[in-house]
Protein backbone atom coordinates (compact mmCIF):
# COMPACT_ATOMS: atom_id res chain seq x y z
CA UNK A 1 0.00 0.00 0.00
CA UNK A 2 1.30 3.58 -0.72
CA UNK A 3 1.32 6.24 2.31
CA UNK A 4 -0.71 8.50 -0.30
CA UNK A 5 -3.64 5.48 -0.17
CA UNK A 6 -6.80 6.68 1.19
CA UNK A 7 -7.21 3.51 4.07
CA UNK A 8 -3.29 4.59 5.00
CA UNK A 9 -3.92 7.80 6.94
CA UNK A 10 -6.67 5.47 9.44
CA UNK A 11 -4.20 2.72 10.32
CA UNK A 12 -3.61 3.55 13.86
CA UNK A 13 -0.98 2.20 16.26
CA UNK A 14 -0.08 -1.30 16.80
CA UNK A 15 -2.92 -2.95 19.31
CA UNK A 16 -0.28 -5.25 20.59
CA UNK A 17 2.77 -3.04 21.53
CA UNK A 18 1.32 0.26 21.06
CA UNK A 19 3.85 1.09 18.63
CA UNK A 20 3.33 3.05 15.53
CA UNK A 21 4.92 1.08 13.45
CA UNK A 22 2.63 -0.01 10.46
CA UNK A 23 5.25 0.78 6.84
CA UNK A 24 3.25 1.04 3.59
CA UNK A 25 5.05 -2.07 2.69
CA UNK A 26 3.84 -4.04 5.57
CA UNK A 27 -0.09 -3.29 4.72
CA UNK A 28 -1.89 -5.25 1.76
CA UNK A 29 -4.94 -3.92 0.85
CA UNK A 30 -6.78 -7.16 0.35
CA UNK A 31 -10.56 -5.66 -0.80
CA UNK A 32 -11.74 -1.73 -1.25
CA UNK A 33 -15.27 -1.28 -2.18
CA UNK A 34 -17.45 2.39 -1.44
CA UNK A 35 -18.57 1.51 2.23
CA UNK A 36 -15.56 -0.73 3.21
CA UNK A 37 -11.58 -1.48 3.07
CA UNK A 38 -10.01 -4.86 4.12
CA UNK A 39 -6.35 -5.02 4.29
CA UNK A 40 -3.48 -7.05 6.21
CA UNK A 41 -0.83 -5.42 8.17
CA UNK A 42 1.65 -6.10 10.13
CA UNK A 43 3.97 -4.37 12.70
CA UNK A 44 7.29 -3.81 11.99
CA UNK A 45 8.20 -3.36 15.90
CA UNK A 46 6.34 -6.72 17.33
CA UNK A 47 5.84 -8.56 14.21
CA UNK A 48 2.02 -8.92 15.48
CA UNK A 49 -0.45 -8.99 11.88
CA UNK A 50 -4.32 -7.99 11.96
CA UNK A 51 -6.86 -7.79 9.64
CA UNK A 52 -7.90 -4.08 9.41
CA UNK A 53 -11.53 -3.19 8.06
CA UNK A 54 -12.44 0.31 7.83
CA UNK A 55 -16.01 1.49 7.05
CA UNK A 56 -16.79 4.09 5.53
CA UNK A 57 -20.27 6.10 6.77
CA UNK A 58 -20.86 9.45 5.44
CA UNK A 59 -18.32 11.92 6.70
CA UNK A 60 -16.60 9.26 9.46
CA UNK A 61 -14.60 6.23 9.56
CA UNK A 62 -14.47 3.12 11.89
CA UNK A 63 -11.43 1.61 11.80
CA UNK A 64 -11.58 -2.31 13.17
CA UNK A 65 -8.27 -4.32 13.92
CA UNK A 66 -8.30 -7.91 14.31
CA UNK A 67 -5.18 -10.12 15.57
CA UNK A 68 -4.89 -12.97 13.02
CA UNK A 69 -1.68 -15.52 12.96
CA UNK A 70 -1.45 -15.52 9.36
CA UNK A 71 1.50 -14.57 7.47
CA UNK A 72 1.54 -12.28 4.44
CA UNK A 73 1.90 -15.49 2.36
CA UNK A 74 -1.01 -17.09 4.12
CA UNK A 75 -3.39 -14.24 3.51
CA UNK A 76 -2.52 -14.09 -0.21
CA UNK A 77 -2.67 -17.88 -0.90
CA UNK A 78 -5.85 -18.01 0.53
CA UNK A 79 -6.82 -14.80 -1.23
CA UNK A 80 -6.16 -16.53 -4.24
CA UNK A 81 -8.21 -19.97 -3.39
CA UNK A 82 -12.03 -20.63 -5.00
CA UNK A 83 -14.84 -20.07 -2.13
CA UNK A 84 -15.93 -22.67 -0.28
CA UNK A 85 -20.00 -23.47 -1.35
CA UNK A 86 -22.80 -24.26 1.03
CA UNK A 87 -23.11 -27.97 -0.36
CA UNK A 88 -19.31 -28.03 0.61
CA UNK A 89 -20.09 -26.95 3.73
CA UNK A 90 -22.88 -28.84 4.31
CA UNK A 91 -21.43 -32.11 3.01
CA UNK A 92 -18.51 -32.18 5.12
CA UNK A 93 -21.61 -31.48 8.38
CA UNK A 94 -23.14 -34.60 7.10
CA UNK A 95 -19.76 -36.77 7.14
CA UNK A 96 -19.16 -35.07 10.80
Amino acid sequence: MRKKDFEFQYIDNCEVCGDTAFQPRSVLLLQRTKDLSQMYAQCSKCKSSFFVYLIRNRNKAVYVPILTDLSKSDVSRFQDMARITEAEVKALDATG
